[in-house]
């Protein structure tokens, strides 16, 4: 009996190394394209935060300015208001981004099970 379990569990062995090794050859070129759409991806996301720091800045200048000049502060006001309205925006913006970026690397893994039968 022990003869004859051990060329099937050989063959399964060998059947079963050359599946990871086909399963990890694919992996590499997969995993190389989710590092450089990643990489994009973030890129975009660290320019909108630099973006959303000026804002800040804008905003800050702006709140300080309104703050000296008691006279005429409409034009102020109405540009404390779009600037208060660009950070939400950006803060709205940059959440979503990385969100969809999670999201992104759930399904490229999902996709890769469904695909390959893992």
């Amino acid at each position: 009996m022990s003869g004859q379990d051990s060329p099937r569990c050989a063959d399964s062995y060998r059947r079963s190394f050359v599946q990871v090794l086909v399963i990890g050859l694919r992996l590499i070129p997969s995993e190389v394209g989710w590092n450089i759409l990643r990489r994009l991806r973030l890129w975009e996301i660290r320019q909108m935060e630099k973006r959303l720091d000026r804002e800040y800045q804008t905003f800050g200048r702006l709140k300080a300015a309104a703050e000296q000049s008691s006279q005429d502060t409409g034009g102020l006001h109405e540009e404390l208001e779009v600037s208060r309205k660009q950070i939400e925006f950006l803060r709205t913006e940059i959440d979503f981004l990385k969100q969809e970026l999670q999201n992104l690397r759930k399904n490229i893994l999902e996709k890769r099970r469904r695909k390959w039968a893992v």
